[in-house]
């Protein structure tokens, strides 16, 4: 009964029995998703086992008051449709929750794209489309998930796309839909920094981090400064002590910065004046 007390204590704590009833679940759907939850922290599987688990080896019907022997598969897979049509108003009440609560000031949001492969052709689901699979599996169909999180690790918004959804077009709508503040930090990776996407966010003011595209550095030498012993480099939240010119081409390998003022750092060794400063 251990991990099932430790984890419902969590999410009592965090508000999300109180979050699914504010939404309209009734009680034996809220149940069931407590049971799914808890269930894939514990022994984690699909609906069946899961189900299977709640009545066979766990004592959570206990803690709930809920005789999961009563409820059958279907209640199981109608709970989970339930979650999904009240998505994105949950996700938003439980990150505002997990604000209050640790007292969260996002200023960073890391935003990149995943996808699993279905075992079988999956000829129901729209969504379930043949893609570039990250698992390098070219025998079944797709699904795409995206996660937004905050500079503490907090998930802000998850959505699924079809299997063979461009990573790069989904970036906008997915910033937008969560009203990411323009003084914001995105880091994102290549496959989703394309130069509409780069423009994009300069034109709204937003700061990023990503990996350069380009293979070649090109900078005017005219322009920046030689790295020393004593300086540290600023941006935006980050704050990073350099002593060498090694450390500094350990660290930022082929990263490349700009600032809302379009300010480069894309050559090993040197840094450009406007971000340096000598503490």
């Amino acid at each position: 009964m251990g991990v099932e007390q430790v984890a419902l204590w969590a999410i009592e704590t965090l508000g999300l029995r109180a979050i699914l009833r504010r939404h309209g679940l009734r009680e034996i759907q809220c149940h069931a998703i407590l049971g799914s939850v808890i269930g894939r922290m514990a022994a984690p599987g699909s609906e069946r086992p899961t189900h299977r688990w709640l009545r066979e080896s766990s004592a959570l019907g206990e803690l709930l008051k809920r005789d999961f022997e009563t409820m059958g598969h279907s209640q199981w897979y109608r709970a989970s449709d339930a979650l999904i049509s009240r998505q994105e108003k949950i996700e938003s009440d439980w990150y505002h929750g997990l604000q209050t609560i640790f007292d969260l000031k996002p200023t960073v949001t890391l935003y990149d794209l995943t996808n699993t492969c279905f075992e079988g052709p999956a000829r129901k689901i729209p969504e379930a489309q043949r893609g570039r699979s990250k698992e390098k599996r070219s025998d079944g169909p797709l699904l795409t998930l995206a996660l937004v999180r905050d500079n503490n690790g907090w998930v802000r918004r998850s959505k699924v796309f079809a299997g063979n959804v461009s990573e790069n077009q989904t970036l906008a709508e997915m910033l937008e839909s969560l009203a990411v503040p323009a003084e914001a930090t995105v880091i994102m990776d290549c496959g989703i920094a394309t130069e509409a996407n780069l423009r994009w966010l300069r034109e709204r003011g937003t700061r990023y981090l990503t990996v350069s595209r380009q293979q070649e550095r090109v900078f005017d030498p005219e322009d920046f400064l030689p790295f020393s012993r004593g300086f540290s480099v600023r941006f935006s939240d980050f704050r990073i002590e350099l002593t060498s010119g090694d450390c500094y081409r350990e660290l930022a390998g082929m990263l490349q910065v700009l600032t809302a003022r379009s300010i480069e750092c894309r050559w090993l060794g040197i840094l450009p004046r406007p971000i340096v400063s000598r503490d």
